[in-house]
C-alpha cells in the first residue's frame, strides 16, 4: 500500500544518504518523490499523516523516525534497509 511504499522509501533515503533517523530534511521535492514512487502528489500527501501511527513524522520537508522499531516492522524488508 502507499504508506508502506513511502515508509520504505524514507528508510532507504535515510540509510543511503547517512541521515540521522531522529531528523533529516528531504533532499527532493515531494512531487519528485511521489512521481518516483509512481503515485499522484495528492495521494502521497494524503498518506503522510498515516505514517505518524507507524513511527514516522513528516512536517513539511522534515522527517523524523519517532519509533524506528515500528517503522522497520511495517516495511517489507525487500529494500537495502
Amino acid at each position: 500500500n502507499a504508506a508502506q511504499i513511502i515508509a520504505c522509501f524514507l528508510q532507504h533515503l535515510c540509510v543511503t544518504h547517512g541521515f540521522d533517523p531522529r531528523g533529516f530534511t528531504l533532499p527532493y521535492t515531494k512531487s519528485l518523490i511521489a512521481s518516483r514512487l509512481g503515485m499522484e502528489l495528492e495521494s502521497f500527501s494524503r498518506t503522510l499523516p498515516k505514517l505518524r501511527d507507524l513511527g514516522i513524522l513528516v512536517k513539511g520537508k522534515e522527517v523524523s523516525f519517532t519509533d524506528i522499531n515500528s517503522a522497520q516492522a511495517f516495511c517489507c524488508g525487500h529494500c537495502s534497509v
